[in-house]
């Protein structure tokens, strides 16, 4: 009875494991495709995009290291760049783009939150008209 027990314990396991390492490699590969989208920004003559190009690259560059310091990194960013059709481009700026202005929204929060912190006025401005 309790090899059961044991089996059925470490089937779950397996598979609570291995569904998250599936949304781990999800979000890798997302954050990989930002990463291209920024490294690709850079090599534009727009002078705006060019701007924006490294922020972008090491903002996504930061998430992947971070997550798994050891990922071959330059290999998968290789597979992607010679892969990567000008409608995914277009496709994965927007998406990165939007998570980039979320994340800056949130530090521009948490800012604002430090400064009236700072003065003692500790409570958040209404947003409400």
């Amino acid at each position: 009875m309790r090899l059961l027990q044991f089996l059925f314990i470490g089937a779950l396991t397996a598979g609570f494991f291995a569904t998250e390492a599936r949304a781990d490699d999800a979000t890798t590969e997302a954050d990989i495709q930002c990463l291209v989208v920024g490294l690709r920004m850079a090599s534009m003559t727009d002078p705006t995009v060019k701007t924006a190009a490294l922020p972008t690259a090491l903002y996504y560059f930061g998430k992947l290291d971070g997550r798994d310091p050891n990922l071959d990194l330059e290999t998968k960013v290789i597979e992607l760049v010679e892969k990567m059709t000008d409608d995914e481009f277009r496709t994965y700026a927007r998406r990165c783009g939007a998570e980039l202005q979320n994340r800056g929204a949130k530090i521009t929060e948490m800012g604002d939150d430090i400064i009236r912190k700072a003065k003692g006025t500790d409570q958040k401005q209404s947003t409400a008209p």
